[in-house]
């Protein structure tokens, strides 16, 4: 990537990259992160029926069975957001390594290439540990736009719906 360019334009870049070099486990990723934002909306949901539900059983219009029912899905989306959150974090980590691998691989290609020479230029050495590490900040720069434009679109458009459905 040229020095000096913009951080869109970088990112865009560095999506590209990831798209490029691992298509599925990005898709995969991506789809763990849409599910993570509707297991977010899906507690809202249902921490809102078993409240519904208590008031309900409390002024005796609906058993206790209906409630303990309203319980369990209240804490199976719980479990839900929890478990795709560790997944969702879990696969992120996988994700990078395999784009550091790539893009390292890439580094030191190009570091095989120099002259024997120019390894005694320290500010040749300084660029190319500044690659590594900027190689490693690009992919989690970019995992966590992915993350912000999949996560919160799919909770905020999810919670849209259904507080409109709501009277």
């Amino acid at each position: 990537m040229k020095k000096g360019s913009g951080f869109l334009y970088t990112s865009i870049q560095g999506i590209r990259f990831i798209l490029h070099t691992e298509t599925g486990m990005l898709l995969l990723h991506l789809l763990f992160t849409f599910l993570h934002g509707i297991s977010w909306t899906l507690q809202v949901v249902f921490t809102q029926r078993f409240f519904d539900s208590v008031q309900s059983l409390v002024e005796r219009n609906v058993s206790l069975t209906s409630s303990m029912i309203a319980l369990w899905c209240m804490i199976a989306a719980y479990a839900f957001c929890q478990v795709m959150n560790g997944v969702d974090n879990c696969h992120a980590r996988i994700l990078s390594l395999a784009v550091a691998k790539q893009t390292n691989l890439n580094i030191y290609r190009r570091v095989d290439q120099m002259d024997c020479i120019e390894f005694e230029d320290a500010k040749r050495l300084d660029y190319i540990n500044q690659a590594i590490h900027g190689a490693e900040d690009l992919v989690w720069v970019c995992l966590t736009l992915l993350d912000t434009i999949f996560f919160y679109t799919t909770y905020f458009v999810f919670m849209g719906i259904y507080l409109y459905t709501l009277k």
